[in-house]
């Protein structure tokens, strides 16, 4: 296929290949027999005997493209009726096809434009098979894989216009819009040539494929069975349908089209690999395990089957088992990106998200579609990254009234009212599995966490937050019982006071965050989850780098006092901005009370202990918090005027003030004594310098 980043991989574009090119075995290329017909030619002045006239092209075609171009134009001038004038043609076609590679390749887009274009346009409907499959029908797959999409598209047209009265050649074309997944266009051309010959197995199998890239099983099928009808000996027809009847849950149809195709064809590893699935499918484990056994044995790098056992396997929840097949699918083809995506289940199933998430991002270079994106996400959110899930999540999907939307495979619109709903086509075309393996409590727990993203980050006109909906899409996606559900809590109670939004639903958010601290720091994935706002921006830069970012072991007394220090420090500014400033201090000072002194998150509470000092009347110890929490290192000059602002009022002058927080505007030297902090994670050099903007 053209692309490579498919949700679906289909298997048809060979066998169209074949087709088009079997044409020309049964048709006499009509140039091979012009050197002999020439003499008989009436009407022409020669000025070169045939002899002459063989050097001379014998001699042009040894020239660079664009000289060849030029000469073989004047020869088909010069000797319009010579027995050599349909060869100096065919070559003049093939000439401007490489001189149009060339100028493309040097950067002239719109010469080698012209010149594809005029090798289409000067290319007679006549053509030879070996001209049309050589040359003609791979111009749109080139300009496609050179970026010129509606360049190749364009020059698709052009030639479907010169061949319209041949079904074979059409179905060339259809080829190419298959593996660019136009589906429309694919159904409209294999149409076409059905139309001409009603009785070609091919054109329907076209069309098959066409319906499939357009999650259109239920049809595809239908067009496959009338392949099967036409040529009953049909691996590729007798496969498909097989894929498909197992795609909507027909295993038993399935299995017995599997077993037929490998009886015809022992070798036939797809096939092989469909009987397999199919008796996993329906349930007969043992039978299904020594066939896969001896599948193996006889292929090891039998791809959909190590892809299809290992996603079985997850689905019985034996993610060892699943690993083990995932990881030899992808070291047989790592760009493979369902290879990629049952290996990164795998992973989770095995309590590694962060390599989960290594091997989608991955994937990803190579493939883009809702599946993957929501993959990413959810392995993101498994490792406590709500955020990055939750931006992850907006690329690819909407919330809206209660559903999600999102296009398939980057192209088809659909809306449903759960991501296993939504997502459900792209699986069964791309991978034929009738099942899903989302769990349906993440399913939800991740739709909330898109919902909640929508409402507080409102699209187009809408500006003002409704807090109804944001508290709802909260609820929603704070539900459940598992260990990150504090996590969780705290995530969307900073995110609501961030906006001012919904305020007590922020509140009871906390409140109930600090029953599950304990399961939270049992998690495998608790240093993550609980710095995720720390290592934001380093995390991005190092995945912008190509890399990851990795953290050392921090014990868990420090990640208990931090999330429980962040805890109190959400309902202190959740209670500051309810105007209870006296219940803000107190939980502010539990807060600064356990979270690691010297460090930002230690420093932002502090200041903020500073603002609810300050509203509730006590100045002077507002004013000692503000100058303990400022950053002599790091100096933030919003703050130092709000510093210098209270200062005045306290003493009367700025008298003291620089002994204190050290000189305005002046740069620190490299010898002043800096704060002793804990460690941090690595890659220092990326991290932010996290203040707090309250």
């Amino acid at each position: 296929m053209l692309k490579r980043n498919s949700v679906l991989v289909p298997g048809l574009l060979l066998l169209l290949a074949a087709t088009a090119a079997s044409a020309q075995q049964r048709r006499p290329d009509s140039a091979s027999g012009a050197a002999s017909s020439g003499a008989q030619q009436t009407g022409q002045t020669v000025t070169k005997d045939a002899d002459a006239l063989k050097a001379e092209l014998d001699e042009i075609i040894t020239l660079p493209a664009a000289e060849r171009v030029e000469r073989l134009a004047a020869f088909i001038k010069s000797y319009p009726r010579s027995a050599l004038s349909e060869r100096a043609a065919d070559l003049l076609v093939r000439a401007r096809a490489n001189l149009g590679d060339e100028k493309l390749r040097a950067g002239d887009v719109a010469g080698g434009l012209e010149q594809f274009q005029r090798a289409i346009t000067e290319t007679p409907a006549t053509m030879t098979d070996k001209l049309f499959v050589e040359v003609i029908s791979q111009i749109p797959s080139n300009l496609y894989l050179r970026g010129q999409r509606e360049a190749a598209r364009q020059s698709a047209r052009l030639i479907e216009d010169k061949i319209k009265e041949n079904p074979q050649r059409l179905l060339a074309i259809a080829a190419f819009y298959l593996s660019t997944e136009d589906a429309d266009e694919a159904a409209r051309v294999a149409s076409q040539a059905a139309a001409l010959s009603p009785e070609m197995s091919t054109a329907y199998q076209a069309l098959g494929a066409a319906y499939r890239v357009a999650f259109r099983l239920d049809e595809a099928a239908a067009k496959y069975v009338r392949a099967l009808e036409l040529d009953p000996k049909s691996a590729n027809a007798r496969r498909s349908l097989a894929d498909l009847y197992r795609a909507v849950g027909k295993t038993e149809e399935a299995l017995k089209l599997y077993r037929e195709q490998v009886s015809s064809d022992a070798g036939d590893m797809a096939a092989r690999a469909g009987v397999v699935l199919s008796l996993f499918d329906l349930g007969r484990r043992e039978e299904a395990e020594r066939e896969l056994d001896e599948a193996l044995k006889a292929e090891p790098k039998n791809l959909p089957l190590l892809v299809g056992a290992s996603y079985w396997y997850l689905l019985q929840k034996d993610s060892a088992r699943a690993f083990e097949l995932a990881q030899k699918a992808v070291a047989i083809e790592p760009r493979y990106t369902w290879a990629q995506i049952v290996h990164a289940r795998a992973l989770l199933g095995l309590n590694r998200p962060l390599d989960a998430e290594r091997a989608l991002r991955f994937a990803a270079q190579y493939g883009r579609f809702p599946t993957l994106d929501y993959e990413l996400a959810n392995a993101l959110a498994a490792a406590g990254l709500y955020e990055e899930a939750a931006t992850t999540l907006a690329r690819s999907f909407k919330y809206a009234d209660g559903e999600i939307e999102t296009r398939l495979a980057g192209r088809a619109p659909a809306r449903a009212a759960s991501f296993t709903e939504l997502l459900g086509p792209e699986r069964r075309a791309g991978i034929f599995q009738p099942a899903a393996i989302d769990a349906p409590e993440t399913a939800q727990m991740l739709k909330g966490l898109l919902a909640l993203y929508t409402a507080l980050n409102p699209a187009g006109e809408k500006k003002d937050l409704s807090a109804d909906e944001v508290a709802a899409a909260a609820k929603e996606f704070t539900a459940g019982d598992d260990a990150l559900r504090t996590v969780r809590q705290l995530y969307a109670a900073n995110r609501l006071v961030k906006k001012k939004v919904a305020l007590q639903t922020a509140l009871e958010l906390t409140e109930a965050a600090m029953a599950g601290v304990e399961a939270a720091l049992d998690h495998a994935a608790a240093p993550v989850a609980i710095l995720a706002d720390d290592l934001r921006d380093a995390r991005a830069s190092a995945i912008e780098a190509g890399g990851t970012l990795d953290l050392p072991r921090i014990p868990r007394h420090i990640l208990s006092n931090i999330l429980r220090g962040r805890i109190e420090d959400t309902a202190g500014w959740t209670l500051f901005n309810l105007d209870k400033a006296d219940e803000a201090v107190v939980r502010l000072r539990r807060a600064v009370s356990v979270l690691p002194e010297n460090t930002p998150m230690w420093r932002a509470s502090l200041w903020r202990l500073g603002a609810a000092l300050e509203a509730s009347g006590n100045q002077t110890e507002a004013l000692a918090a503000y100058i303990k929490s400022f950053d002599r290192r790091d100096p933030d000059p919003v703050r130092r005027i709000v510093i210098e602002a209270l200062y005045r009022k306290v003493n009367g002058s700025l008298d003291g003030l620089d002994e204190k927080i050290g000189p305005a505007q002046a740069a620190l030297s490299n010898d002043e004594p800096a704060d002793t902090a804990p460690a941090q994670p690595k890659q220092q050099s990326s991290q932010p310098s996290q203040r707090t903007p309250e």
